[in-house]
């Protein structure tokens, strides 16, 4: 796993926010020159409203996930740890290409507030609606085959998102059911990355490396 030391000063990571939800800011970066260019950034939420995994749980819970499914999960590059008092521990990773009713639910999603009137509103908008009848369709039933395989993820549309090939990536993994994933690896295979999430996962959000 990969460790960046991203700029202390958040304004100069001159990021582009992708979306910014309740327990974190998701932003792709814009550094030339710094290893972290181009990198999509989940910035941690200092007092998130609901309970996460640390970054680095996150990290080989993705790293396990793609390994099993590679089409339907990003691709985690590393983790940074939190820097000054503007923001937590972030997970890094390659962008995905959504395709377009991605792109404008997702927006419609993160513009509104947190109203009921203001989601009550999202939840009714027909382009919504379409892509939350293709998850009920399409990303549950693949869902399902991942609980099979271990991998136990978040299926509310807000956190399903669709390639521009069709395939649906699922952004919140709830938990990895190490012995199944194991049984469908093989004994060598994710060693690191099981062994960690033995120790960790579930453990909370409290970070297990040194600021």
């Amino acid at each position: 796993m990969r460790r960046f030391r991203l700029p202390a000063d958040y304004s100069k990571w001159r990021g582009k926010t992708i979306a910014c939800g309740e327990r974190a800011i998701v932003q792709k970066l814009r550094l030339p020159g710094h290893p972290a260019n181009g990198l999509v950034a989940r910035v941690t939420s200092l007092e998130p409203c609901k309970h996460q995994e640390s970054v680095e749980v996150m990290f080989h819970q993705l790293k396990l996930a793609r390994r099993l499914f590679p089409a339907n999960f990003i691709k985690a590059v590393g983790v940074a740890p939190a820097r000054g008092v503007l923001h937590g521990p972030v997970l890094l990773s390659r962008e995905v290409r959504l395709d377009g009713l991605s792109r404008q639910v997702r927006h419609i999603f993160y513009e509104a507030d947190a109203r009921i009137a203001s989601k009550q509103k999202v939840f009714s908008n027909p382009a919504y609606v379409k892509h939350a009848e293709r998850v009920d369709r399409i990303a549950k039933l693949i869902a399902k085959r991942m609980e099979e395989a271990g991998v136990i993820v978040n299926t509310n549309p807000a956190n399903v998102w669709f390639t521009e090939k069709g395939k649906p990536v699922f952004f919140d993994i709830l938990r990895i059911d190490l012995r199944k994933a194991s049984a469908r690896l093989g004994r060598k295979a994710m060693q690191d990355s099981i062994h960690f999430l033995a120790e960790h996962q579930g453990k909370g959000q409290g970070e297990t490396w040194a600021k």
